[in-house]
């Protein structure tokens, strides 16, 4: 049987070795010789921009470096939010920007990427500061002058209730019972009709409310010369007292106005709504007549958010052994400290 199983197993080896033979393999040893790409072959297989695919399934080139792209060398986009902080003071009792103030506002605002609009929001979380509305008044003329294209979006909000919001194609809210904006016509003084029961509705809300001071700010567009839209602004918010103390019955030592001419523009000049928005008069309310009483009172926070459209970083994957090969020697004695 032993004999039998041999010459079995010997005759079977046989046959796969003729087999082999009969498939012409090439021999293995034979050394094959280089055979160069052609520059075509090249140019479609060559990853120009390094992001691993290579140019003939490209179809965004120019990816740039540590990118997150897809199997066709695109980057897949991402929005986040950006937001800076930061607060102006202004001095005690005070509502006129001093030099310190201006140059806090500069260095926040300048440090704002221009390529981006911002929504800025400017804020005190005092309910009842007194100086609120005349500060960021200020502060709002002094963007729309200086900065005039850098938001899209400005909002004033006390305690967290929103006054008055202004965008950067010249439409104005505001939402807040406590502030009405009445507009004019051009060079006119003359409350509109269609104003005057809006006013008196704000003035009955007042009331309601129990109400303490009631700012007016008679403002003009910058058509003409200084001097005539400073008087022009100031016969605006005198109509508007008119009314209220000899109209709505309301008591003259509850009123605060300023006139401010053309100096405190609600819409960028630039603006093509900038005419109509600025031929204004703003009338806000506040609940008391209390004055500053700490230093919390002199600021004013200002907060600037935008969304920055870019392109998803990659994660880089660090290996515990990559980390310690770079600071630890490779002698052989290391090697099972290192995990290998």
């Amino acid at each position: 049987m032993i004999k039998k199983h041999l010459a079995w197993s010997s005759s079977i080896a046989t046959i796969l070795i003729s087999g082999c033979s009969s498939l012409n393999l090439p021999d293995s040893s034979e050394t094959v010789a280089w055979q160069h790409i052609s520059e075509t072959g090249y140019k479609r297989l060559h990853d120009a921009d390094k992001d691993g695919v290579i140019a003939a399934r490209e179809l965004c080139k120019g990816t740039l470096a540590n990118r997150e792209v897809s199997n066709y060398g695109c980057s897949e986009q991402e929005e986040k939010e950006h937001q800076r902080q930061s607060r102006i003071y202004f001095g005690y009792q005070e509502v006129d920007l001093n030099d310190v103030a201006k140059l806090a506002l500069d260095e926040f605002l300048q440090g704002l990427d221009s390529n981006n609009t911002w929504a800025i929001k400017l804020n005190s979380e005092q309910a009842q500061n007194p100086y609120f509305i005349e500060r960021t008044d200020k502060i709002v003329a002094y963007i729309n002058n200086n900065y005039p294209q850098l938001y899209h979006e400005l909002t004033l909000s006390q305690a967290g209730e929103v006054l008055k919001k202004v965008t950067d194609t010249g439409e104005v809210e505001t939402p807040s019972e406590q502030a009405h904006i009445l507009y004019f016509d051009h060079d006119s003084s003359v409350i509109p009709i269609a104003e005057q029961e809006k006013i008196a509705q704000f003035i009955r809300q007042y009331k309601a409310n129990h109400g303490e001071v009631i700012y007016i700010g008679g403002h003009a567009s910058q058509s003409g010369e200084d001097d005539y839209n400073l008087k022009l602004s100031q016969r605006r918010a005198d109509a508007i007292l008119h009314l209220l103390t000899r109209i709505l019955e309301l008591p003259k030592s509850k009123i605060k106005l300023t006139a401010l001419g053309e100096k405190s523009p609600l819409v960028s000049p630039m603006s093509p709504q900038a005419e109509n928005k600025n031929r204004r008069v703003e009338l806000v309310y506040q609940y008391t007549q209390q004055q500053a009483a700490n230093e919390d009172d002199t600021r004013i926070e200002i907060t600037a958010q935008t969304l920055l459209t870019q392109a998803k970083l990659k994660w880089h994957i660090y290996i515990m052994e990559e980390a310690e090969l770079e600071t630890t020697p490779t002698s052989t004695q290391d090697h099972e400290a290192l995990g290998w």
